[in-house]
C-alpha cells in the first residue's frame, strides 16, 4: 500500500481531497483559537512549563519513566498530584544520563479540550514544542484519524483495482504476442543476452557489497578499540602515563610510568568489565629521574578488541 501511495499526491488520499489532514498550532499560553472542523496538532511552548534537569545512572535507563516520576513527586508540593510531566534524554555525562523534565499543571489540557469543543474543533495531539521526541501529553490520533484510515483504505482499493485492470489488459496482449513464434524466439535470445549482462552487473554489485562489508568490519573493530581505550583512560589516574599500548587478539599490552601503587593499579585494571585477567609482564623498576615506577602489564580480554596491531 505504501508503494501505491507514493504514486499519487497526498491530497488524493485525504478525505475531501484536502491538502492537510490536521492543522499545527504553537501555543505559548493556554488560549486556543480554532475553526469548526479543525483537527489540531498542538505544540505547547516553553512558557507553559516548569523545566528541570536531572541526572540518572545509565543502568536505570530501562526504568527511566519510573525514575523521573519518583524524582518529580519527591520534589513537588503534594507529591505532584496536580501536575503532569514528560521527559526526554538530552545527552550523557560520564556514566549518567542528562534528562530534561517538562512539568505542566494538569488543568491546562482540560482547558484546551473545552476550548476546542466550544469552537467545534477536535484535538488530535498535544506535544511539547521543545521536546518533540518526548511522549505526547495527549494523543487522540486513533480516534481522530479513523476517517483518514477508512478513506485511505478505500482509495487504495480503487487504485489497486485500476492497476489490476490495466495489468489484465497487458496480460491479454502478451498472450496474443505469444502466438507469434518467430518473435518469441528473437525475444528469447535477447533475454538471454540481457540475463548475461545482469549476471555481470550482479557480480560487480557483489564485489561492491564485499568491500562494504569489509569496511563495516574495520569500523566495528576500530569502535571496539576506542571503547577499550576509553575504559582504560577511566581506570588509570592522572599520575599514570602510558608510553606504549598494543592491542592484540584477546589481550592488551601496556607499558608506562606511574606514581601510584602498582598493585592497586593492577587491581583496578582487573575490575574492567571486559578484562578476564591482568598481570605484570616483567619486573617493576623505579625511575629515579622521573620519580615514577615503570611497569609492563598484560590484560587478557573476553573478546578480541580488534585485529592484531
Amino acid at each position: 500500500m505504501s508503494r501505491i501511495r507514493g504514486l499519487f499526491p497526498a491530497w488524493m488520499l485525504l478525505p475531501g481531497w484536502r491538502s492537510d489532514w490536521s492543522r499545527k498550532v504553537l501555543l505559548e499560553y493556554a488560549l486556543l483559537r480554532a475553526e469548526p472542523g479543525d483537527r489540531l496538532d498542538i505544540q505547547l511552548g516553553s512558557s507553559l512549563f516548569l523545566t528541570k534537569e536531572i541526572k540518572v545512572p545509565i543502568a536505570a535507563r530501562a526504568n527511566l519513566a519510573k525514575v523521573v516520576s519518583m524524582a518529580v513527586r519527591q520534589s513537588s508540593p503534594g507529591g505532584g498530584r496536580n501536575l503532569i510531566w514528560r521527559h526526554q534524554v538530552k545527552g550523557r555525562s560520564g556514566k549518567e544520563l542528562l534528562v530534561q523534565v517538562f512539568i505542566l499543571k494538569n488543568t491546562v489540557l482540560p482547558q484546551l479540550t473545552s476550548q476546542a469543543e466550544a469552537a467545534g474543533a477536535s484535538i488530535r495531539m498535544v506535544s511539547i514544542a521543545d521536546a518533540l521526541n518526548a511522549q505526547p501529553l495527549l494523543d487522540n490520533r486513533k480516534e481522530v484519524d479513523r476517517p483518514l484510515r477508512l478513506w485511505s483504505a478505500a482509495t487504495a482499493a480503487l487504485l489497486t483495482a485500476a492497476l489490476l485492470g490495466v495489468s489484465w489488459i497487458e496480460l491479454r496482449e502478451t498472450r496474443t504476442l505469444q502466438l507469434r513464434k518467430q518473435e518469441l524466439v528473437t525475444e528469447q535470445r535477447q533475454l538471454a543476452e540481457h540475463a548475461l549482462r545482469l549476471r555481470e552487473r550482479l557480480d560487480q554489485q557483489n564485489a561492491g557489497f564485499t568491500r562494504i562489508s569489509n569496511d563495516i568490519q574495520t569500523f566495528e573493530d576500530d569502535h571496539r578499540r576506542l571503547a577499550l581505550l576509553l575504559d582504560l583512560t577511566d581506570a588509570l589516574s592522572d599520575t599514570t602515563w602510558v608510553s606504549e599500548a598494543s592491542l592484540f587478539q584477546r589481550r592488551v599490552q601496556l607499558s608506562g610510568f606511574t606514581s601510584d601503587d602498582v598493585p592497586s593499579l593492577l587491581s583496578s585494571l582487573r575490575n574492567l568489565p571486559w578484562a578476564t585477567k591482568a598481570e605484570l609482564d616483567g619486573p617493576v623498576s623505579f625511575d629515579s629521574f622521573n620519580r615514577k615506577s615503570r611497569f609492563e602489564f598484560i590484560i587478557h580480554t573476553q573478546s578480541a578488541p580488534g585485529t592484531d596491531g
